[in-house]
């Protein structure tokens, strides 16, 4: 027996339990909290946790007192608050010669597969102390040092720089190389994805290895091989009409890119992250338009899961991140503004309303009144983008902002919409009194956003009651969310037009009824967090009306999930329930795409085209990768 977990209900008696039984022990809930004291202490100027010096850390080396008889820490990164926060725990720990045991909390196979990954870090970090610190005794023993320290010359990697890098001082009485030198790898707890029933992947994420067993029992986990991961980030092949993408950077599940949308506002600049892969009429792709102030990143952790098994593209949009509209050339739309002017001198019609470029600027405006950003146009870009991916229709997601974005594409243009998933998404209001309110709430904020900048604008918006449970999550409470906004999002202009263009006090208002085509075709899902009250009655009611009618297909295709216990950013609060439902979702409406193709009559040949339901068919627009992404 290596150690025994926590043997005693309070601390105080640790030392008398060891020194009675000489039983080792090993530090569990007592981490947890050490760990949390610290990131809930005291905090820096930029908000950031401030457990590199005397918080958490110190904490928990107070506990590395002899007499305790500590030989082992467990991490749990999801309880604990990341792997950084883990990996400087362990840093600490090795410093006095105590084992780190990484550990799922009931973890499906993504987390799991990142713990196995960390677990594996440590291990050979810890081998390297114990090699350290055993050459460092060797060359003391050949010097015929007394010291006790064992600490002189060369290179203290293995205990004390690891722990002067975690902040953590060691004086040179408590140093104990000899407990460093016997650090081992350790078995790890990370076998409780078997005690939920099935996994989010198919194959997991992270599959058990029972055959690989050592013979002290046990089990292992299968990592995934770097070829995979090498995989998933392919560049997306496009179509044979378009140049070829110049790909930027890469990120953990696809690469980056830049297109350019062009429609009847301009041309949009549209930053994309795409896993790669197929996008026939058989296997659409998953496109994922995030909420205000976000961007592609949102999506990492669903991105990484969907992609395991479908093509999966993340996009900046439009105002956020590293998307932006060019508008179209103004000469000639003011050229036209002169004549309009000739003919009113002459036939007493009302002039137009003038504005210079500078007020039209202040406004978010154009010159012909409109935003720069409002639901219909950038619908138009997402529109474009689809073919131009190599895909003909695609299963849209979207998130708040996203959401709406994405029903109004199910609604309006349904010729490239397979199926649509809104989280925690509207379709907009309907009452007159209601949408003027809410459009001037918006333009207030958006002037603030405008004359404040993206920091003190992002405090306030997530300090809102929408947001309270996102606010306060363990990944992002201590204004981090509104940190990572602030760094992330874009221009404060930008934005600040979006904010106004895009208020759902403007956009054209869709139903429940407005997006049955693509219900019937690929299906329609509707998610809200079960603390998010009013978005929760939006999801029922939207699904309500889309199931409504005698089409029991319709009916069957449309549904409602609630996470419990998530806010409105269910896909950052609680993003593995939320994989589950897409995985599903997903799987199910590619299963129709495939139908469908395998059926596909001469109407979807081209002999017959879809019309748009409701709003007379969206304006001409199309999409090219840019040549020059930088």
């Amino acid at each position: 027996m290596q150690y025994v977990e926590e043997p005693v209900s309070d601390l105080v008696d640790l030392a008398a339990f060891h020194c009675t039984t000489g039983v080792p022990v090993a530090l569990d809930e007592s981490v947890d909290e050490a760990m949390r004291g610290g990131a809930d202490g005291a905090r820096d100027g930029d908000g950031d946790d401030d457990d590199d010096s005397t918080g958490s850390l110190n904490a928990l080396i107070e506990l590395f007192e002899p007499s305790n008889g500590v030989v082992a820490i467990v991490l749990k990164p999801s309880v604990i608050g990341g792997f950084e926060r883990c990996a400087r725990a362990a840093a600490a720990a090795r410093s006095r010669g105590v084992a780190s045991v990484v550990t799922t909390a009931f973890d499906a196979g993504v987390g799991a597969d990142a713990c196995a990954n960390l677990a594996r870090a440590l291990d050979a970090a810890a081998a390297k102390a114990a090699a350290d610190a055993s050459a460092a005794a060797a060359a003391d023993d050949d010097d015929d040092d007394d010291d006790a320290s064992g600490g002189g010359g060369g290179d203290d990697d293995g205990w004390d720089a690891a722990a002067a890098r975690v902040g953590v001082g060691v004086a040179a009485a408590d140093r104990e190389p000899s407990l460093v030198a016997r650090l081992a790898p350790m078995r790890h707890g990370l076998g409780t994805g078997e005690w939920l029933d099935g996994d989010v992947f198919d194959p997991p994420a992270a599959p058990l290895d029972f055959s690989s067993a050592s013979a002290g029992g046990g089990v292992r986990v299968a990592l995934a091989p770097a070829a995979a991961s090498a995989r998933r980030k392919t560049t997306a092949a496009v179509s044979e009409m378009n140049t070829t993408t110049t790909t930027t950077t890469t990120t953990a599940w696809g690469a980056e890119s830049v297109y350019e949308a062009k429609t009847s506002r301009g041309t949009y600049s549209i930053r994309v992250v795409d896993s790669g892969g197929g996008g026939g009429d058989a296997r659409p792709p998953v496109l994922l338009l995030h909420g205000f102030l976000g961007g592609a990143e949102d999506w990492h952790a669903i991105a990484s899961g969907l992609s395991r098994s479908h093509r999966v593209v993340a996009i900046d949009l439009p105002g956020h991140g590293g998307s932006a509209l060019t508008p179209l050339e103004e000469e000639d739309d003011e050229e036209k503004d002169d004549d309009d002017d000739d003919d009113d001198d002459d036939g007493g019609k009302v002039l137009k309303e003038r504005r210079s470029p500078r007020e039209r600027d202040r406004m978010g405006t154009s010159v012909d009144g409109r935003s720069k950003y409002d639901v219909e146009s950038v619908s138009d870009a997402v529109a474009a983008l689809i073919p131009a991916l190599g895909a003909s229709k695609a299963i849209v997601v979207g998130y708040s902002l996203g959401a709406r974005i994405a029903l109004h594409l199910a609604a309006t243009r349904p010729d490239v919409v397979h199926a649509v998933a809104s989280i925690g998404g509207s379709g907009g209001i309907v009452d007159s009194i209601d949408r003027a309110t809410r459009a001037a709430r918006d333009d207030a904020a958006a002037a603030a956003l405008r004359d404040g900048g993206v920091a003190p604008f992002a405090t306030a918006w997530y300090a809102q009651p929408l947001f309270r449970a996102l606010s306060t999550h363990p990944w992002w409470r201590g204004g981090k969310i509104a940190a990572a906004r602030a760094r992330n999002s874009g221009d404060a202009r930008e934005l600040a037009d979006v904010l106004r263009g895009m208020s759902p006090g403007r956009q054209p208002a869709v139903t429940g009824r407005d997006v049955r085509d693509v219900a019937r075709a690929g299906g329609a899902l509707f998610v809200a967090g079960g603390e998010d009250v009013k978005f929760t009655a939006i999801a029922r009611a939207l699904a309500r009306e889309c199931g409504d009618g005698d089409d029991r297909d319709t009916s069957s295709r449309v549904e409602v999930i609630v996470v419990p216990g998530a806010g409105h950013a269910v896909h950052l609060e609680a993003p593995e329930a939320l994989i589950r439902a897409l995985t599903t979702f997903v799987a199910t409406a590619t299963a129709r795409a495939a139908i469908s193709a395998a059926g596909a009559t001469d109407d979807a040949k081209g002999g017959k085209k879809t019309r748009a339901r409701r709003y007379g068919g969206a304006r001409a627009g199309n999409a090219t990768p840019r040549d020059d992404a930088k």
